[in-house]
């Protein structure tokens, strides 16, 4: 079986760039002869060199669509892909204005859809519209987008299924090695953040909800805990945020990181893991940190409840209601017994239903029935 997979994004710095990731490396080991088109540079290019994938570059991140098109279309051309795989609605735009076999071999994954957010605009939804017929099967990464999806009809409801995202196995750390990295002594707590800056991540809500978190644990008499950020983004928006949380009320019980390629200490030292983001696909940040048995604070939104079982792996809150977010991370911290059973249950949890196996197995299930149809 010959795949070749389309990301407009080069770095795994964001979910559905790590889920293009996570296939090449795990279809790669299945035999799967694979090719991937994405921009030029970056984690996909290193890791296609590392598995011998057969890398096209191609500028679909931005520009003139017309004749990056014809960039794609030799690629097509070149690999003869039996299944041409599409993450996002960009490099899906390009796949099946490059494929005129699109309604044969393209698989397109939804890795979030938020119209209401302005992601998918007018203009884009009619592109969706008039490109629908040519897909032969449509992957959403949640329920709540497979149901947005057929609502929206950009997607058939005979051709679209819900396929988790699936996770590798924790690493296994040395306990303490990011505290000791970070100067934390191990007597203070840990919350760990971990988002790209951008707006849907909502950043300065996070600092906000903190300010409030900080002033419950200084009128209870207790120590405030350590606020860790890791936050990708361009050195300049780094370095706004960076002087933006010099003025926070706590800004000494802040660490701002920037982007880190492995967060495996990170997770396994934080005591609680918070995730401020106004909208989500299915957030990869949260089934690893999960993974690691830290429990969640969060808003109930699309994404989030899918992932996080409130009140057994986590707390969801109403989203925007910021004092009921900094409760329950007082909460949580001044409850070891509950944070215990949290990170237990969602380690299990992501162990039985977040499996990077039974997510291959399944998107190989997809290809052959199209391949075989």
């Amino acid at each position: 079986m010959k795949v070749l997979h389309i990301a407009a994004a080069n770095s795994t710095s964001g979910g559905g760039e790590k889920h293009v990731a996570d296939c090449l490396r795990e279809m790669s080991i299945r035999g799967v002869e694979l090719g991937l088109v994405a921009p030029v540079g970056g984690d996909l290019q290193d890791i296609s060199s590392q598995l011998g994938v057969a890398y096209y570059p191609a500028p679909i991140d931005h520009g003139v669509v017309a004749p990056r098109t014809l960039i794609v279309r030799q690629a097509i051309a070149d690999f003869a892909p039996d299944i041409i795989h599409a993450h996002g609605h960009r490099a899906a735009l390009f796949a099946r204005r490059a494929d005129k076999r699109g309604a044969q071999r393209v698989v397109y994954t939804f890795h979030g859809i938020h119209v209401d957010k302005g992601m998918l605009s007018p203009a884009k939804m009619m592109v969706e519209h008039m490109l629908k017929s040519r897909t032969a099967a449509f992957i959403a990464v949640s329920q709540a987008d497979l149901e947005r999806a057929i609502k929206l009809d950009i997607a058939s409801e005979d051709k679209i299924s819900v396929v988790n995202n699936g996770i590798p196995d924790p690493k296994v750390p040395v306990s303490g090695f990011f505290r000791s990295g970070q100067d934390i002594s191990p007597d203070e707590q840990i919350i760990l953040s971990v988002g790209r800056i951008s707006k849907e991540k909502n950043l300065y809500g996070l600092l906000r909800i903190f300010e409030i978190a900080g002033h419950i644990f200084e009128n209870s008499g207790k120590q405030v805990p350590r606020l860790v950020m890791v936050c990708p983004g361009t050195p300049e928006e780094f370095k706004v945020l960076q002087g933006d949380i010099a003025a926070h009320p706590f800004a000494e019980r802040i660490i701002l990181l920037p982007r880190q390629k492995d967060l495996s200490s990170a997770y396994h030292d934080a005591d609680i893991f918070a995730l401020a983001s106004l909208w989500e696909g299915r957030p990869y940040v949260l089934a690893e940190t999960l993974s690691y048995a830290t429990p969640v604070v969060g808003y109930a939104i699309n994404g989030n409840i899918e992932t996080v079982v409130d009140g057994k792996s986590g707390i969801l809150v109403k989203l925007g209601d910021e004092q009921a977010f900094a409760q329950a991370i007082f909460n949580l911290l001044t409850n070891p017994e509950q944070m215990e059973n949290f990170g237990s249950y969602g380690a299990q949890d992501m162990r039985e239903n977040y499996s990077i196996d039974a997510m291959i197995d399944r998107l190989l299930s997809i290809y052959q029935g199209i391949i075989s149809s």
